[in-house]
């Protein structure tokens, strides 16, 4: 056979030892990758798509590439959004900055958090841009729940009453969701 008449894809495969050659075998890859892309030029009709061992790492970096310039647009928008959601018809009753205080503790405390990892040794992946917005949704999750149980204390009642009724109800709440997600995260890490 000469010609390939159809397929619906074609993998050509092929090793090199790259865990004794690190530098070798990743300036390899990086001219494959470069060649492949150059020749793919050639090819109107054929979609060319070349996987290395570091694939992944390059399609994350240039993921976050991406990502970074509309990083602080999505934040913002997540705390306009929360201020929002925290605004009612009533004005002595709507509360917006809280809003913003669940979005900027949530940030300030994975800020927090990654830090701390950074500075055990802890490498600074480009998966902890993913994770930014996990945590997010994870902290505003409680946030709502907080302020849910707050609308539903009576309002004759004294500050401290109040937020003791609020942490009663959506204490436990708060602690089995996020004792979940440590456990699913750290489920996660180990496989």
């Amino acid at each position: 056979i000469n010609k390939m008449l159809e397929a619906e894809a074609v993998l050509i495969g092929g090793l090199i030892d790259g865990d004794t050659f690190p530098v070798i075998g990743e300036l390899w890859e990086t001219k494959f990758i470069s060649t492949i892309n150059d020749i793919a030029k050639n090819f109107t009709n054929i979609d060319i798509a070349p996987v290395v061992s570091n694939s992944l790492r390059y399609e994350m970096a240039e993921s976050v590439e991406r990502i970074k310039p509309i990083l602080a647009v999505n934040t913002l928008a997540v705390i306009i959004f929360c201020m929002l959601v925290c605004c009612t018809r009533d004005v002595t009753t709507s509360k917006p900055w809280v809003g913003f205080a669940g979005v900027f503790s949530t940030l300030a405390g994975s800020a927090a958090g990654f830090g701390l990892c950074v500075y055990s040794g802890a490498e600074f992946t480009s998966f902890n841009y993913g994770a930014i917005f996990i945590l997010l949704g994870i902290g505003m999750d409680s946030t709502f729940v907080v302020l849910n149980s707050w609308h539903r204390t009576d309002r004759k009642a004294s500050v401290p009453e109040r937020l003791g009724e609020t942490m009663a109800e959506a204490g436990v709440s708060i602690l089995i969701t996020n004792t979940t997600d440590v456990l699913s995260f750290l489920i996660a890490l180990s496989t």
